[in-house]
């Protein structure tokens, strides 16, 4: 956890000193139990808006580190304000800039993920040393994804592992995982199937979701592990059970079409409803689809909209495309070409190469789009290039009328 953190400043009393410095502890704390979940903070934050919201504000503008951030995060999650991350990203960088720990990091991570400023992996690196040298864990941690994910710094992997090592020495669950994969896949040090499982064995114990998720995979296929089904499932569900979107995705899988669990529609779509509530598009995506196509689900093409619409607002290219084929032929949804050219547009952009190709039709025959030749064959043409076979004979059409 992030805490203690260096100083306050302000004209706050010493009574709000320590209740803002309290604030503080008491969010981060339960960030760390929450792992960080966005839905979980958000509804933190809520409950506490009414009693706190006024006091963060005006301490954050006399100059309260502590203010500053925890403002920041109400701007982050719309709580109190509306939502502006911009703004969040404003409140972060006038404490970060005095030298306030939680404020760097947090400014930090908004450069690794582009949140509110453009992505900029080098400038939040710059945020981190100062916190990764002074032995904070979640800075190492984040500065060896900096390394290791950063195109804009040198490909330096044993930089990366340094890092991630330093971070491990002190428990911190996340850089036992991240070391044991650069382990398992051999990256920034040599292979070594058994270190990896030992640091996934570590991270699991100290909490960790994303570690059991990866020993489920190893008992599966038999990786460093002697192959075993069974055991491959507990590992699942513990991750799951620790929220990670991405076993409780599998989890759906397995219970809606009895592969490894006795099958359970019930309790398959309680288990995407969990991932979705993790906003991992791809969960509300794959319900969608199910839903859509009556796949050991009822057909329903309104709820496979709703879900599909669900996973467009997060920014899934697939469920953009499909949420766009919703609207072009009235499933689930009144016919509306000119939405459906609009979410096609959407999933276009984003490199989708279905939607690429659907946008090129519309602009071919004016589908909810002014007839446009020359936008029909930039599209189609995109979508020929990722394979469309469609895509590249009608182009072949137009080219050759």
């Amino acid at each position: 956890m992030l805490y203690p953190l260096n100083g306050t400043a302000g004209g706050a009393d010493e009574e709000l000193t320590e209740t803002l410095k309290t604030d503080t502890r008491a969010f981060y704390e339960f960030a760390a139990n929450a792992r960080n979940n966005n839905t979980a903070l958000k509804k933190y934050l809520d409950e506490k808006k009414d009693d706190k919201f006024k006091v963060w504000k005006k301490a954050a503008e006399e100059g309260s580190f502590e203010g500053q951030v925890l403002l920041g995060k109400c701007f982050f999650f719309g709580v109190g304000v509306s939502e502006d991350k911009s703004e969040a990203v404003n409140w972060f960088r006038q404490a970060a800039e005095r030298g306030f720990a939680a404020a760097q990091y947090e400014l930090a991570l908004c450069y690794f993920h582009g949140i509110g400023v453009p992505e900029d992996k080098t400038e939040a690196a710059a945020w981190l040393r100062g916190n990764a040298y002074r032995e904070d864990s979640h800075s190492q941690v984040l500065l060896g994804r900096c390394y290791l994910e950063g195109v804009e710094l040198p490909g330096n992997t044993e930089e990366a592992v340094k890092w991630f090592d330093k971070a491990a020495e002190k428990n911190n669950q996340e850089a036992q995982w991240r070391l044991g994969m650069c382990y398992f896949e051999g990256v920034g040090v040599l292979e070594d199937k058994e270190k990896a499982i030992s640091l996934f064995r570590l991270a699991s114990e100290r909490g960790g979701s994303e570690a059991p998720y990866q020993m489920y995979v190893c008992y599966l296929e038999g990786i460093g592990v002697p192959q075993d089904a069974a055991e491959a499932l507990n590992w699942l569900r513990r991750s799951a059970d620790r929220e990670y979107a991405q076993a409780q995705l599998l989890m759906g899988e397995r219970y809606l079409t009895g592969n490894g669990f006795s099958k359970n529609t019930h309790e398959g779509i309680r288990w995407f409803h969990r991932a979705a509530e993790q906003e991992y598009s791809e969960a509300p995506y794959q319900l969608g689809e199910h839903y859509y196509r009556g796949q050991h689900i009822a057909e329903d093409w309104t709820e496979a909209v709703k879900w599909f619409r669900q996973a467009a607002e997060q920014k899934c290219a697939k469920g953009e495309y499909r949420l766009g084929w919703g609207y072009f032929f009235g499933h689930g949804v009144s016919k509306d070409e000119a939405a459906a050219a609009a979410w096609f547009r959407r999933s276009a952009e984003r490199g989708f190469a279905k939607g690429q190709h659907l946008l090129g039709e519309c602009y071919v025959s004016g589908w909810g789009v002014p007839e446009d030749e020359e936008e029909a064959k930039k599209w189609l043409r995109k979508a020929a290039e990722q394979g469309v076979q469609q895509a590249a004979h009608r182009l072949l059409e137009i080219e050759n009328f």
